[in-house]
């Protein structure tokens, strides 16, 4: 079993943070929270699939900054949890004897996790996911899973699973702002490292990147909600290829809620997929826009030489209240970079540098200010710890010339 399919249901109404004749990016700030309920429910040959999905629970904990290809970017900190049970029923052939063999597996999934979206337009920069896997199997079909597949393969049934990914670029779903009868195609790469932990194994998945495209179309509107249709659904789309199904995905985005609110993932006008936002949310949509933070900081010696240490101070300001930012980022143009209100930095050479300082606020604003830094020599015309070779001399021939003294 893939990692994709089993983190299937979760992320898939995390991935899109979507989508008035035109939508603007929506106003999320700290707090801010949504759970939702859902099914996935499959026939493949002789064999049946169905699953829910409980108490899936989305919350903005933090802003952050994050690094993105050589880019600074202010990111939301997205925690999640969320519960998939399920059960898959039927019979399969026995190919050493031909008889047939029940199946009948329940499982339940346990999933926690960490996602970042971009503050500016809600694109996934990348996510951590765990999944706690507690998996009922027979002991005839456990039988033979393990002689005929597990063994000869050197498989094993995980009981947790790990995956670790990021895009680049990060992966917008939305061409925020989205106007009424728009279309657009998005095209990223994703890069995913997983773990496989059993009883007593663990196997780690090498790092893997591969492409992703798809395109979205037919933006209708009715009330307060959004309509769309989208060529790829993250993970479900990749298991429906294997699956050898092909889905219709219509999307339900919520201006007052300021998140997707139903996904459907349907096969020949029947419904496979059903996620939907529960009553159980909190978003504001009429709160007030957030006035972004003013980066600001000084730095002293205001002449620093080589040997001198730098002292870097914030003095950011944010309009709507001085404790409103959340995180600072240096970057002191030598290629090290440093976090905090204040912090100190020596360079090894002289020259010319270009600080830079990166302020995010609780809701999200970004604001970022340069300092050109004049580094000069150390001072001293001489070879560097000269000085302290000329004391050691002096001191040595003092004493020379007193022990000559006494020997006379």
């Amino acid at each position: 079993m893939k990692t994709k399919f089993v983190i299937l249901l979760a992320l898939i109404v995390m991935i899109v943070p979507f989508c008035n004749a035109q939508l603007d990016v929506p106003n999320w700030r700290i707090g801010d929270y949504w759970e939702y309920s859902g099914s996935f429910n499959s026939e493949m040959e002789n064999i049946s699939i169905q699953a829910q999905l409980t108490d899936l629970r989305l919350e903005v904990s933090s802003t952050e900054i994050s690094q993105v290809n050589g880019e600074i970017l202010g990111t939301f900190r997205v925690p999640m949890d969320g519960v998939i049970i399920g059960t898959i029923t039927g019979e399969m052939l026995n190919p050493l004897t031909n008889n047939t063999l029940a199946v009948d597996v329940g499982f339940t999934f346990s999933l926690t996790g960490i996602l970042f979206f971009t503050t500016l337009n809600l694109s996934l920069v990348k996510y951590d996911i765990t999944v706690n896997l507690d998996i009922d199997i027979p002991p005839a079909l456990l039988e033979f899973l393990e002689n005929n597949l597990l063994e000869p393969l050197d498989l094993f049934i995980p009981e947790q699973l790990i995956e670790r990914a990021s895009f680049s670029p990060p992966l917008s779903f939305m061409d925020f702002p989205v106007d009424i009868n728009e279309n657009w195609a998005f095209s990223s790469n994703i890069t995913t490292s997983s773990e496989i932990v059993g009883e007593d194994r663990r196997e780690e998945i090498p790092p893997q990147t591969s492409d992703i495209y798809f395109e979205a179309e037919n933006v209708k509107t009715s009330g307060d909600a959004y309509y769309m249709t989208l060529s790829y659904i993250p993970f479900l789309s990749d298991i429906a290829d294997l699956m050898e199904i092909e889905l219709g995905n219509e999307w339900e985005w919520s201006v007052s809620k300021g998140m997707i609110q139903k996904i459907q993932g349907l096969q020949d006008s029947t419904e496979v997929l059903g996620i939907i936002l529960t009553e159980n949310y909190l978003y504001d949509s009429a709160r007030e826009k957030n006035n972004p933070p003013v980066a600001n900081f000084t730095y002293s010696p205001q002449d620093p030489k080589q040997i001198n240490p730098l002292n870097f101070v914030d003095q950011s300001t944010d309009p709507d209240g001085t404790n409103d930012i959340m995180a600072w980022y240096w970057d002191f143009g030598d290629g090290k970079n440093a976090t905090g209100t204040q912090t100190s930095h020596q360079y090894e050479s002289s020259g010319i540098y270009d600080v830079k300082l990166f302020v995010i606020d609780k809701y999200g604003g970004v604001d970022t200010i340069q300092k050109t830094v004049t580094v000069s020599g150390d001072g001293n015309g001489g070879i560097p710890g000269f000085g302290i070779v000329l004391v050691f001399l002096a001191v040595a021939l003092l004493i020379i010339r007193k022990s000559t003294r006494k020997s006379l």
